[in-house]
């Protein structure tokens, strides 16, 4: 996650991952640029098609009260090109719950829900 920030895209960041992804081409990359971006603009700025992680997306929205269906329908589907799921852990503090994307749990039923 990019830390949550809706600070402007990095376009010198983009333009070496570009760089990057046309030398090696590789088939899949994953860089989690659309927590940075606003929108979905950063793959459209590539020109290369995101990772949607479900999982992540449902762990973020419960860590910081944000909506996932909000956060899910911001997403572009032309710009996806590879679904993720994953699990996740709760950890338990005197403040709260923290969900944590920890890819060691089975996919829960709200993930498998939003798939």
């Amino acid at each position: 996650m990019f830390l949550g920030s809706f600070d402007k895209l990095n376009q010198n960041h983009l333009n070496q991952l570009k760089r990057a992804i046309n030398r090696y081409k590789p088939k899949l990359f994953s860089e989690h640029l659309n927590w940075g971006g606003i929108n979905g603009q950063s793959s459209s700025l590539t020109g290369y098609g995101s990772l949607l992680d479900i999982n992540n997306i449902y762990v973020s929205c419960q860590n910081f009260a944000y909506d996932v269906f909000d956060c899910l329908n911001a997403v572009n589907s032309e710009d996806v090109a590879e679904i993720h799921l994953a699990g996740y852990a709760i950890n338990t503090y005197e403040k709260g719950d923290v969900y944590i994307d920890d890819h060691g749990s089975k996919v829960s039923e709200q993930v498998w829900n939003l798939y």
